[in-house]
């Protein structure tokens, strides 16, 4: 897969040959401030396209070590067709100053296939039913 790097930012690292995401880096020093959202650049771009597979995309999610940053939308989903710096939008949880270093690894990343050969269909009912119906938010939990 085609990767760009950035004002000397890092290429992204797998922890062992058998893991399934990347370790992202943060591009730049930042203090970041209890409850203050900050978009850090990664210091990368990929060409999700280049590999020619249908329904390529990016996930940033934090690392289990991370207990201080959070993504300010819960998780970072990246589409084929960026093609600019991948960029954390983040937020400091931990009602603490955080000194953010070039360098520090906070989050990581996946590349995922999804399904966008998809066509939709209105209906005015659905034809089958299921045990679980239209119950949502806590519905199987009986």
């Amino acid at each position: 897969m085609d990767i760009k790097i950035i004002n000397e930012g890092c290429m992204p690292t797998r922890a062992s040959e058998e893991a399934i995401a990347w370790d992202v880096y943060f591009a730049q020093d930042y203090i970041l401030l209890p409850g203050e959202i900050f978009k850090m650049p990664l210091g990368f771009a990929l060409d999700l396209g280049s590999e020619d597979i249908p329904g390529l995309g990016a996930r940033l999610q934090p690392r289990s070590s991370n207990k201080t940053l959070a993504l300010t939308n819960g998780v970072g989903l990246i589409d084929t067709d960026y093609l600019g710096q991948y960029m954390a939008s983040i937020r400091n949880v931990s009602g603490e100053t955080q000194m953010l270093y070039k360098g520090d690894r906070y989050f990581q990343m996946t590349i995922e296939r999804f399904i966008v050969e998809v066509d939709f269909y209105k209906v005015d009912e659905f034809h089958r039913d299921t045990e679980r119906g239209v119950g949502g938010f806590g519905s199987t939990n009986k």
